[in-house]
């Protein structure tokens, strides 16, 4: 005869006793009650030697549900995971390149190796990706899904080159080009952008050992389709990858945490009832805005699932300066423009067998200026894939870190300017029209005033005699055709006086002579400069120009 039943309270997450009257005696003999009026049951934490507690009282006459032996097992892998942590740093690796990781990167991979589906929060500009790829090496996964903004795919694509021996793939292109990729995928790495994912739902059918998630808050909204799509696919391990992992609201974390764990996390409701402030209207629920039990939330929902180290926690480990490339696709009237422009300084540099450097500068900067704004050569286009990159950057990072943005044009600036002004962004600039009075003043305010986020500044006017050391992520809209030049830019963060880590972020323009510029000078280890002043060839206009 059942004279007692052990439930899960969902509202608070703890063990809930339903029982006879005549058994109080024997629930509170359990230590940790305390009754519930609003359920009508005694509650205890959900713990293991509670459960078996009960049972000792109670013996054939408790029920104990299957939900509570589920709760309880998560709850003590839960701990064991954080006890893990704390030796992870000794763990062996068995990739390759273990010996290059700092120790906290190590950590991190073990991490995310060993808790299998996690997320890990890392600062920017501490090495996320390298962490992600260790630990999708050490699961020895044959097949490996990476999901992530497009400015980052090739990102992706040059650190597992660096650091692997195994093939990646990029998903690109047409709608046919895109599927006959993902059909012929025979590589370990495939890697797509989230855009692009929704589009693709064979992926879903497919059967993935990992899966990275970068940029994971993209994941935040539950009823967008990228979200929806991202929740179909199927992995034995899944890494999220965000350096904003507590989001604007606990419900936006509900996501993430059901893209690990969809049977625990199945119930939206559930988590924000609990979590968040809930208008309840008469025709259902809806979500106000805030976080309610915030350490409860923190300490039993997210610290078991994820890590996280910011710059000044590991800043004895961190490199001085990283850099990290972002290729930009453009579209619409921008590309359109610029495929014609670029078309145009074909023809005209193809006419001579050797082409004078002033002629070539001409042509590239046109077609540069094109890649930043179609507005810098009066085009009636506000279409800007770089500036819309760039305040994704800026929002992504809003509040923890500040940023210096360079360009070689300083309309770029000025218009960029102003879609801060439209944001409510506070920026100063630096710029060749700037007097020197106004480039002080507006350094002492970059520095000092925790309101100003950004500076805007032209790479020539910031060459010397500058400090930006509150500011520890650089972001270049252009570079300049010497490098030193861009250099000196970087070290008005990289200087003494700086106390974080420097991530220097390069936008380059897809399929334009940007790219096709750094891979010229990758190959010939050359300045631009040098390159031009020797005279190109029409070898060398047609791999520019041409691709």
């Amino acid at each position: 005869m059942i004279v007692a039943v052990l439930l899960v309270n969902h509202k608070n997450g703890k063990l809930a006793l339903k029982c006879e009257y005549t058994q109080k005696g024997k629930a509170k003999a359990v230590p940790g009650n305390k009754w519930n009026q609003s359920v009508k049951a005694w509650e205890y934490p959900m713990e293991r030697t509670i459960v078996d507690q009960l049972l000792e009282e109670f013996g054939t006459n408790l029920r104990v549900s299957k939900e509570v032996k589920g709760y309880v097992t998560r709850a003590e892998q839960r701990k064991v995971k954080r006890v893990e942590l704390k030796n992870m740093e000794d763990t062996e690796l068995s990739v390759p390149f273990a010996d290059k990781l700092r120790n906290y990167q190590r950590v991190g991979a073990n991490f995310l190796h060993k808790t299998k589906r996690a997320i890990l929060a890392d600062d920017m500009g501490t090495g996320k990706t390298l962490q992600a790829i260790t630990a999708c090496e050490e699961t020895g996964s044959d097949r490996i899904l990476v999901v992530c903004p497009a400015s980052l795919k090739w990102n992706w694509f040059d650190e597992i080159a660096k650091w692997t021996d195994s093939n990646a793939t990029l998903v690109a292109g047409t709608k046919a080009k895109r599927v006959k990729t993902i059909e012929e995928f025979t590589g370990k790495y495939l890697i797509i952008n989230y855009e692009a994912l929704r589009l693709h739902p064979e992926l879903a059918d497919m059967k993935w050992g990992a899966i990275v998630f970068d940029e994971a808050h993209k994941l935040k909204n539950r009823k967008a389709k990228q979200t929806k799509a991202a929740k179909k696919l199927k992995s034995d391990y899944m890494f999220l990858l965000t350096g904003t992992p507590m989001l604007n609201r606990a419900d936006e974390l509900w996501s993430l945490l059901n893209s690990l764990y969809p049977k625990e996390y199945s119930s939206y409701w559930r988590f924000v009832d609990r979590y968040c402030q809930v208008y309840h209207n008469g025709f259902g629920k809806e979500v106000v805005s805030g976080t309610k039990k915030q350490q409860e939330l923190l300490r039993q929902e997210i610290a078991p699932l994820m890590i996280r180290r910011t710059k000044k926690d590991v800043l004895a480990e961190l490199p001085d300066k990283v850099q990290v490339r972002h290729v930009v696709e453009l579209s619409g009237e921008q590309k359109k423009i610029y495929k014609q422009m670029e078309k145009d300084a074909f023809v005209k540099l193809s006419e001579s067998d050797v082409v004078a450097a002033p002629v070539v500068i001409a042509q590239l900067t046109r077609l540069r200026q094109i890649a930043v704004s179609p507005e810098l050569l009066s085009h009636d286009i506000t279409q800007s894939a770089k500036f819309d990159e760039l305040m994704d950057i800026i929002q992504e990072n809003k509040g923890e870190h500040k940023i210096a943005v360079f360009s070689q044009f300083r309309q770029g600036i000025e218009l960029f300017g102003k879609r801060l002004d439209e944001a409510g962004i506070n920026w100063v600039s630096v710029t060749g029209t700037v007097s020197e009075e106004d480039r002080r003043e507006n350094t002492r305010k970059f520095q000092e005033d925790p309101n100003t986020r950004i500076m805007l500044a032209t790479i020539e006017a910031a060459g010397l005699g500058l400090t930006w050391t509150s500011a520890d992520i650089a972001v270049f809209l252009d570079k300049h055709w010497t490098p030193a030049i861009n250099q000196q830019a970087e070290d008005r963060l990289h200087r003494m006086g700086q106390k974080n880590a420097v991530t220097i972020i390069n936008l380059v323009a897809k399929d334009t002579v940007e790219e096709r510029i750094e891979n010229m000078l990758a190959k010939k280890s050359r300045d631009f400069d040098s390159i031009i002043n020797n005279q190109l060839t029409p070898e060398d206009i047609r791999e520019i120009f041409k691709g």
